[in-house]
């Protein structure tokens, strides 16, 4: 969109998209922390790993995307009862950028303990399993 004299402005919807997910984040953040947990991030450098949580904590998985391309990443194994799914939200690309990557945020909060996997896939939704691009992976184990 061009201001005056030409230059480029910002949308405001992309504007007000980029601070709402900055808000979301700033939010979970102080959630966690004032249930008395901590949060740790995990990106696609953590795939196939194990991570070891308490009751209590949270943990974030950030996960690379490129909106408008019909892919996403969809929670396909994790048991709820001991992993609560808090919420998610896609970060606004930078602006003005058409396929510019993103990041799917994922925020997870351990319930109980046990032992479950977390599994996300990246794909189209409509397209089952043909669409598949790539699968992260981690088992969690939730301590008392």
């Amino acid at each position: 969109m061009r201001g005056p004299r030409g230059a480029l402005s910002r949308h405001p919807l992309r504007t007000a998209s980029r601070v709402a997910s900055q808000v979301l984040a700033i939010a979970a953040v102080f959630v966690v922390s004032e249930a008395g947990g901590s949060e740790r991030t995990l990106s696609e450098k953590d795939d196939r790993s194990t991570v070891t949580l308490k009751r209590g904590e949270a943990v974030a998985v950030r996960l690379a995307t490129v909106p408008g391309t019909g892919y996403s990443w969809q929670v396909t194994a994790c048991d709820t009862v001991l992993l609560e799914r808090v919420f998610d939200v896609t970060e606004a690309p930078p602006p003005a950028r058409a396929g510019a990557t993103s990041h799917k945020v994922f925020l997870f909060k351990a319930r109980s303990a046990g032992t479950t996997r977390l599994e996300l896939v990246y794909r189209r939704v409509w397209e089952e399993d043909r669409s598949k691009q790539k699968t992260f992976r981690v088992d969690v184990v939730i301590k008392p």
